[in-house]
């Protein structure tokens, strides 16, 4: 019986995945505190439009600051919001902030292409 728990912990098959998940766990350990820039193209939305019209760019292309973990968690449901009844009529240039993307205290807003989004409200 000793002998076959012996030759079992020495099978090549596994230390191969007793090292796989050591290695995994080990990786995990360490990648979670260091920031990262990552850049997204995210929409540019806005609510409470009705009967407007609204010329604006579809998308954004925006670079954030922040952990692995927090930036592709929200990768998937981030947006620019903004409320078309706070904008005057004509045509204005709106400026991003990190209020208009709900971005928690942790992650950053670096830079946004294009730097002027400017927008008709008819």
């Amino acid at each position: 019986m000793l002998i076959s728990k012996k030759q079992h912990l020495l099978n090549n098959l596994s230390l191969s995945v007793l090292s796989l998940l050591m290695g995994y766990a080990l990786w995990q350990a360490v990648s979670q505190p260091y920031t990262i820039e990552a850049t997204f193209s995210v929409p540019l939305s806005f609510y409470n439009t009705e009967d407007l019209t609204i010329t604006a760019p579809e998308t954004i292309f925006i670079r954030l600051n922040g952990t692995r973990k927090n930036l592709y968690k929200m990768a998937a449901n981030i947006a620019i919001h903004y409320n078309a009844n706070d904008l005057p009529e004509g045509i204005i240039t709106l400026k991003i902030t990190p209020a208009n993307l709900f971005l928690p205290d942790t992650v950053l807003l670096l830079h946004y292409v294009p730097i002027e989004i400017t927008v008709t409200k008819n």
